[in-house]
């Protein structure tokens, strides 16, 4: 016998006995659709906490800091013997992976004004260009270039924390609740915290102090909110730009008799962090273990995305765990439909064998049978399993459960139930493989039988 002829035979006899075969195939779809749904809610729960992370957090980025000292007395400070300097930078550039390196130099005690405004503003330097491969979002304007001199960007915070300067000191406005300031105003930045208030200068002890330079600057952008607190309460500048002020300041400070602001003193071409853009997310924790053994900390989301990964994982062993015992039942389901064809149809063997079939077709004809059934449950439990996932998905969302269960900002869409196609796919592969694996019994039993005594049974 062909195989065709065995497919013939095999789709003639399931047809033939429709009811049973049918309510064998809804134990089947009934299974298949327990594991496929079970495991679409803790792959809907793993999506759902991956793109809210993905979307607060750049994850291919870490940040690099100098190792802490803890003293006896409980004291910590910056090691001495591990700095992060441009020969750091140029070690960690070498890297393999790493496609961008971006050194962060912060100074304080800012005073930036426009109009009647003012903002003590965090002030970080960076290079242009490698800032730029980062992927900072802009909500107006542009990002800093090589050739800008005397330019900022302000973080989106960093915008709206400008307030009359008559109420400084006086008023606290929630900057989440304010406009951004009109970048195309006159902007000063100075180290004069007297600038601009009525209240002079509140770091000086008597009213004679540095007589610091007001700097002229153009605000050519403004970032979009995100949660890189590096950047968002801050006004970013090019270092050039940044080490010209703090010349300035210095010279003032050297030559005047008041102490003034100090700001943030370091050794030149040193830096705070040193932020590190990895090209491709599967070598993050990879790049991560070599900057670790240069000495250095490194901070990274991809932790918690890993946690994270384990959390859900477990979640969708246990939901799959419960659907897998249906899918069993339905198993157990074929296997008696199959015996049954068998005692029914022992005669039909025997007339078979009789006229030349192998005792391999014989096998492989209710094998056929089996996958048969099986195949059929598994694909109609995706498409029932779909139904149920975009079901849930959209009360889920409309209604506000999705927000409320998951913890997620109000308006947020999310899946609830995520059925990927490899899922679909390994849904309809096993559901046919247990159908094979249940006839296997009644196939080699259907194939051990005597000719004779199958031609003479009733």
């Amino acid at each position: 016998m062909n195989k065709f002829d065995l497919i013939g035979i095999g789709i003639k006899n399931l047809w033939r006995r429709k009811l049973r075969t049918s309510l064998t195939i809804l134990g089947v779809v009934i299974g298949a659709s327990a594991i496929i749904i079970m495991m679409s809610l803790g792959l809907g729960l793993e999506k759902t906490f991956t793109e809210q992370l993905m979307g607060m957090e750049d994850l291919t980025s870490v940040q690099v800091r100098a190792p802490f000292n803890h003293s006896d007395s409980g004291n910590v400070s910056r090691s001495k013997a591990i700095v992060l300097d441009d020969k750091s930078i140029k070690e960690i550039k070498k890297i393999q992976h790493v496609a961008a390196v971006l050194p962060f130099s912060t100074d304080y005690g800012i005073i930036a004004t426009t109009g009647k405004k003012v903002n003590s503003t965090q002030v970080v330097g960076v290079d242009p260009e490698a800032f730029k491969a980062f992927d900072y979002k802009l909500e107006s304007g542009r990002l800093l270039n090589e050739n800008d001199r005397d330019s900022v960007v302000l973080g989106y915070y960093a915008a709206r924390n400008f307030m009359n300067s008559g109420n400084r000191g006086d008023v606290w406005v929630d900057p989440s609740q304010a406009k951004p300031v009109d970048m195309n105003g006159d902007f000063i930045f100075t180290y004069d915290w007297s600038y601009g208030s009525s209240h002079g200068n509140v770091f000086e002890s008597n009213s004679i102090g540095p007589k610091y330079q007001n700097h002229k600057v153009k605000v050519v952008g403004i970032l979009a909110n995100s949660s890189d607190w590096e950047v968002q309460y801050a006004t970013i500048m090019s270092l050039k730009t940044l080490e010209n002020f703090q010349k300035e300041r210095a010279k003032v400070e050297k030559s005047s008799d008041g102490g003034g602001f100090q700001g943030n003193q370091k050794a030149k071409g040193t830096y705070e962090t040193v932020k590190v853009k990895i090209d491709d997310m599967k070598y993050v924790e990879e790049t991560i273990e070599k900057i670790k053994e240069m000495g250095f900390q490194v901070d990274s989301s991809i932790g918690w995305l890993n946690e994270m990964k384990k959390t859900t994982g477990v979640i969708q062993l246990v939901l799959g765990g419960i659907g897998a015992v249906s899918l069993l039942i339905a198993a157990i389901g074929i296997t008696n439909t199959m015996i049954m064809s068998i005692y029914e149809r022992t005669k039909e063997i025997g007339v078979m064998k009789v006229i030349g079939a192998s005792i391999r077709d014989i096998q492989n004809l209710f094998l056929f049978e089996a996958s048969m059934i099986g195949f059929i449950g598994g694909a109609i439990g995706v498409i029932f399993s779909s139904l149920v996932s975009f079901i849930l998905n959209h009360f889920a969302n409309s209604s506000g459960l999705a927000t409320s269960i998951l913890y997620l900002e109000p308006g947020t869409t999310a899946n609830i139930s995520y059925i990927p196609i490899w899922l679909i796919a390994l849904a309809v592969i096993v559901s046919a493989g247990i159908g094979i694996l249940a006839g296997y019994f009644p196939a080699r039993r259907a194939m051990k039988l005597s000719a004779l005594e199958a031609i003479r049974s009733e």
